[in-house]
């Protein structure tokens, strides 16, 4: 399924109910994204994240239903015993009239929303300031996720202790910290190469950001090594190229 027309199911459709087809007592909603149960293709290591995280509930007899984590759809969240994610639909089950205890894991993918705003800004300014130019920030998260970590019955959180640490100021709920994923490919040919040849060779490799990412400092350093050579994969934005 083509990208474009998984991006036209999300919008037109609420959610994925009962993944597995089960009849357990109790069920879980997963706000997280919905693409990876439409198309089998492995793009991002959020895909294999998805579906792990749907397996585990599945295994502990929950019955799976997944949103993404844009929705805006209303919800009967009543029916739900736990509540595991974070965006749109995580968000608004905290201002519903609820006839039962619901526990809500907040799924935190990077450091608090606090830290990263602000630290995406300090950047931007930065950068701004020393080349007399005004590229925008392009990795902020909506402030009021802030609420639902602090009001969360537990975190997990992708990353080491440090990253534990931009949360646990904000909140005294139980936070778990989890490696980060990668993807995992099969080579079925490897491409001998002649080491001193690639030995000043280096690959900057990146998402969306490019500032956030520390593109900008990179480049500053390669400027000033002309023996060097660097090649850049990372997304085109043109506020930054233009700098």
């Amino acid at each position: 399924m083509l990208i474009n027309e998984i991006k036209s199911y999300i919008v037109s459709h609420k959610k994925t109910c009962n993944l597995f087809n089960t009849e357990f007592n109790k069920r879980v909603l997963i706000s997280y994204t919905i693409m990876p149960f439409l198309s089998k293709k492995i793009y991002h290591s959020n895909a294999q994240e998805s579906r792990v995280i749907a397996s585990i509930f599945n295994e502990l007899e929950f019955n799976v239903d997944i949103i993404h984590y844009t929705n805006k759809s209303k919800i009967d969240y009543d029916k739900y015993d736990v509540i595991f994610g974070f965006g749109v639909p995580f968000e608004c089950s905290f201002f519903t009239e609820k006839e039962k205890d619901i526990k809500r894991i907040h799924y935190s993918t990077g450091a608090h929303v606090c830290y990263q705003n602000y630290a995406e800004i300090k950047r931007i300014e930065e950068v701004n300031k020393k080349c007399n130019s005004n590229i925008s920030p392009k990795r902020l998260v909506s402030w009021s996720w802030s609420m639902s970590i602090g009001l969360s019955d537990a975190l997990i959180v992708i990353g080491n202790e440090w990253t534990k640490s931009t949360y646990s100021k904000y909140t005294t709920k139980p936070i778990y910290t989890i490696n980060a994923t990668a993807l995992i490919t099969k080579i079925n040919k490897i491409n001998l190469r002649e080491t001193e040849k690639t030995k000043r060779s280096f690959l900057w490799f990146g998402s969306g950001g490019l500032v956030h990412k520390g593109l900008d400092l990179c480049l500053e350093y390669f400027s000033i090594k002309p023996e060097l050579n660097l090649h850049i994969c990372g997304p085109m934005e043109d506020d930054f190229n233009k700098v």
